[in-house]
């Protein structure tokens, strides 16, 4: 009895420990996804949402939680993005109205003029208030257009007319701009340019490589 009893001790013991060692490693294998995630977390800020995390192929929870938490990344970035180049613009281009604007009230009042000069002075300020307007309305337009996380909704249109749109906003943004639209590989079949997708996203994608065609080559002529 005494050898069956000390028999019985050690293999309920043995169990126990042999149990805990497995839970520990099952418990390691499940929960290393998770420490792998949380690390990968730590390292995306402000400045690299870029990063993603890994979702491999699987379709459990845990590469459920890593295609969301990408997603989120995703509208984070787009939002990110809208906004830099909405603050870019902005102080760039109002600068230059506004400069006109004051400079020219400033000059204005420095002392008594005729009313032909009062009369030349306030069309300078019409005429930049009108552009600073247009700016204000084309910017303005710019950051309300953006990726929401949602299907976007996609309607046939045609890329002619997405394309003079976006030269307008341009043309209100960079009124001196030199932009040029290329009329000699217009297709005979007017059904070719016609396309399925989200107008204002296709018109904000033409339009930033408008402006950066313009900004990067010192408003020299865009094709």
């Amino acid at each position: 009895m005494k050898t069956l009893r000390s028999i019985i001790v050690t293999s309920v013991l043995a169990t126990l420990v042999i149990s805990v060692l497995i839970g520990m490693f099952f418990s390691n294998m499940i929960l290393k996804p998770l420490r792998i995630i949380t690390q990968k977390m730590r390292d995306i800020s402000a400045n690299q949402l870029h990063l993603r995390l890994e979702t491999g192929t699987g379709k459990d929870e845990i590469s459920l939680l890593s295609d969301t938490f990408n997603n989120m990344l995703d509208r984070l970035e787009a939002t990110f993005e809208t906004h830099k180049n909405f603050i870019s613009n902005a102080s760039h281009e109002l600068n230059t109205p506004l400069t006109s604007i004051i400079g020219e009230s400033e000059y204005v009042l420095s002392k008594e003029r005729d009313t032909e000069e009062y009369k030349r002075s306030l069309e300078v300020i019409l005429k930049q208030s009108d552009r600073l307007e247009r700016i204000t309305s084309s910017l303005l337009q710019l950051a309300q257009t953006g990726y929401n996380g949602e299907k976007q909704e996609f309607i046939l249109l045609r890329l002619d007319e997405i394309i003079y749109k976006a030269k307008e906003t341009v043309d209100n943004i960079i009124p001196d701009n030199k932009v040029y639209i290329d009329l000699s590989l217009m297709p005979e079949d007017q059904d070719k340019l016609v396309v399925n997708g989200n107008p204002q996203l296709l018109e904000l994608a033409i339009v930033n490589i408008i402006l950066n065609g313009c900004k990067y080559s010192t408003n020299k002529p865009v094709l």
